[in-house]
């Protein structure tokens, strides 16, 4: 294949993978306004449909959003029910759970691997 047909292909996948981003619904769950906003803040960048969420959600507010990734700021909101097919990426800042993210760079490395999972599996 020329070096231009690579080129063009490694441009239409890297669009593709973009374009999948942001069709991605990510909602932002936990008690703390300030790290969801900066956590919300975070995914908005990365591409991604967000809804920050202060508290616990109920269950038609999380039907009529359908998100496919969870990003649950700890501590855990009382009575948080998450769906069992449910993505999740869990922030603690500062880290004291294990598997658990506190910054930007980490946070983009699990949506960019969930990402690519959805992308397969769906």
């Amino acid at each position: 294949m020329p070096h231009w047909q690579k080129s063009r292909l490694t441009n239409f996948m890297i669009g593709l993978a973009a374009n999948s981003r942001r069709r991605q619904r990510i909602m932002v769950v936990g008690t703390n306004v300030t790290t969801v906003q900066q956590v919300s803040g975070y995914c908005l960048k990365w591409g991604a449909e967000v809804l920050p969420y202060y508290g616990t959600p109920n269950e038609e507010e999380i039907r009529l959003f359908e998100p496919q990734i969870w990003v649950i700021c700890l501590p855990i909101p009382e009575n948080l029910q998450l769906p069992t097919n449910a993505h999740l990426i869990i922030w603690e800042d500062p880290p004291a759970v294990l598997q658990a993210v506190s910054s930007r760079a980490e946070l983009l490395i699990c949506l960019e691997q969930l990402s690519t999972k959805w992308m397969y599996y769906s």
